[in-house]
């Protein structure tokens, strides 16, 4: 009887420790993933995408919106590498899309202490692919010379063929977290709140 008792006491002893255990796990990734739920995310709407001969232009509405975690580290001095992707596909019958070329399109935002500005470079963004370059007074116009609506002009290596008009631009705008100095990179692979994209958004070319 007395070992029934203290067999009882011990399972119920290690199903408290356990869902103990539980609660302070579940409070942990609470803590992790609501910080990025809050207000925290990009977003891309493509607008149009023509293309002549071997050339393309994409027009696409982009909002970038920090997490409080990127924002804060931002404001440390660390530099934040957000990079729009396009990729040019074609579709086939009863096959996966083939992916004929992809473009990275870099732009860092950075914070000059000395100054209190924010400053924006974009990789290729300015006339004939130039760089182009910023300086503002706060975060949330920093971010929106970073997106708003974007131009991007692209060549393939040979003009596309018109007796295979199915092609299909995809554009999607994430943060770099390779870019990020490592301590910071391995909390930033762990964390929702640093994992920033919009996903993939997709549009039929005109010819």
């Amino acid at each position: 009887m007395r070992a029934s008792v203290e067999t009882n006491f011990a399972g119920n002893l290690r199903n408290r420790q356990l869902r103990g255990r539980t609660i302070i796990i579940v409070a942990i990734l609470s803590l992790l993933v609501l910080p990025s739920l809050a207000s925290a995310e990009f977003q891309i709407e493509p607008v149009s995408a023509t293309i002549n001969g071997n050339q393309i232009e994409a027009i696409a509405d982009l909002e970038l919106r920090l997490s409080d975690e990127a924002e804060e580290a931002l404001d440390k001095g660390i530099p934040l590498l957000i990079v729009v992707e396009l990729a040019l596909l074609r579709a086939r019958p009863l096959l996966w899309k083939e992916r004929i070329n992809r473009w990275r399109f870099p732009v860092q935002i950075r914070y000059h202490a000395l100054s209190g500005r924010y400053i924006i470079e974009r990789s290729g963004a300015g006339p004939a692919g130039t760089d182009s370059f910023g300086s503002f007074r706060t975060v949330a116009d920093a971010l929106a010379a970073a997106g708003g609506t974007r131009r991007f002009v692209i060549s393939v290596p040979n003009p596309l063929r018109d007796d295979e008009p199915d092609y299909r631009l995809s554009i999607r705008a994430r943060l770099d977290i390779e870019s990020l100095p490592v301590p910071l990179r391995l909390v930033a692979y762990i964390s929702p709140s640093w994992r920033l994209g919009s996903g993939w958004n997709q549009w039929n070319l005109e010819q």
